[in-house]
């Protein structure tokens, strides 16, 4: 092997255990996350629900806690989540705010979903959310911050997103909690539309994920260290003759 496809081979497969390394790393971090994640929500579960129009200041975190929230939906704020399904239907889903009584303020409910058979366009209007003053139960879920303000799409007169954004909605309702009330699936729900069930308390995919990535990085070295260790060649003297 010349010393130009040695060089090259090395430093192929020093790239592909370098990738596969940051990539195993990464999958284990999303699995340590999703992990600490589950803990809080799970810890929520035993707490006893908060009341949104009169919850103490010092309430340290609404993520995972079962939320009661009492006030007026406005529908004129309404955003839409795209890119959902519902068993085998594509939709989106359909988050209102509702302004609470009380102290005031404003918390998102992720209300519903709707079909649409593009996972972006609803087939008709969306139904608006129940009018006067309701009562809605459900958990408490963390707004995410994001660097893409949500993936807005813009179709015709409608704009979608792909996933919440915590700037965005305040921008939309001042006086937002950065937690939404994702409504309890036993609730039915304010406009008659589906519940969306709440996450999956699993570990997912990653550790798994992160283990196949290390697997082919120790394939991609044990490679290049066969490829690559010397072997004999013309300078190399002659075995001995057996006696």
């Amino acid at each position: 092997m010349s010393p130009v496809l040695r060089a090259s081979l090395a430093l192929l497969v020093a790239s592909v255990v370098i990738t596969t390394g940051w990539l195993a790393r990464w999958q284990y971090g999303r699995h340590q996350d999703r992990v600490a994640r589950n803990a809080i929500y799970l810890a929520g579960r035993e707490l006893p629900p908060v009341d949104l129009t009169a919850r103490p200041a010092d309430t340290p975190s609404l993520d995972g806690r079962l939320l009661v929230a009492t006030g007026r939906f406005d529908p004129t704020g309404e955003v839409l989540l795209r890119g959902r399904v519902r068993g085998a239907s594509p939709g989106l889903h359909v988050a209102t705010p509702l302004l609470l009584e009380g102290e005031g303020g404003v918390v998102w409910v992720e209300r519903g979903f709707v079909a649409a058979p593009d996972a972006t366009t609803p087939t008709g209007p969306v139904p608006p959310p129940d009018t006067g003053v309701v009562r809605v139960t459900g958990v408490g879920m963390a707004i995410p911050v994001t660097d893409d303000a949500g993936q807005p799409l813009v179709r015709g007169a409608d704009t979608t997103w792909r996933r919440l954004d915590r700037a965005v909605l305040t921008a939309r309702r001042a006086g937002s909690l950065p937690t939404y009330l994702l409504l309890d699936g036993d609730a039915g729900g304010p406009g008659r539309l589906p519940t969306v069930e709440p996450p999956a308390l699993d570990e997912g995919p990653h550790f798994s994920y992160a283990v196949q990535w290390i697997g082919i990085g120790l394939a991609a070295l044990a490679f290049g260290i066969i490829a690559l260790r010397p072997r004999g060649g013309p300078g190399r003297p002659p075995p001995l003759a057996a006696p």
